[in-house]
């Protein structure tokens, strides 16, 4: 699967399963952080119920709440501070 920030849109990326490119990493399924800017994702395609995994870049408008969980949690990114 190509990283969604290809074509313009930071955030979607296209169904494995039917094609449809309009998926939105905002509506994930669940995340798991890997790095500062680097997740895995998993969600529902709204077209096809497809069950979708994908290690993406977090998408700017997710940063901060990603920041905050982990500065919460005392973990990576948010640690030190």
């Amino acid at each position: 699967m190509a990283p969604s920030h290809q074509h313009g849109m930071p955030h979607r990326l296209a169904c494995p399963q039917c094609g449809r490119a309009d998926l939105d990493l905002r509506e994930y399924r669940s995340m798991m952080v890997l790095s500062a800017d680097l997740a895995f994702f998993s969600l529902d395609c709204p077209h096809c119920a497809a069950r979708v995994a994908t290690v993406q870049a977090i998408p700017a408008s997710l940063r901060d709440m990603v920041e905050f969980a982990a500065i919460k949690v005392g973990a990576g990114m948010g640690h030190g501070r």
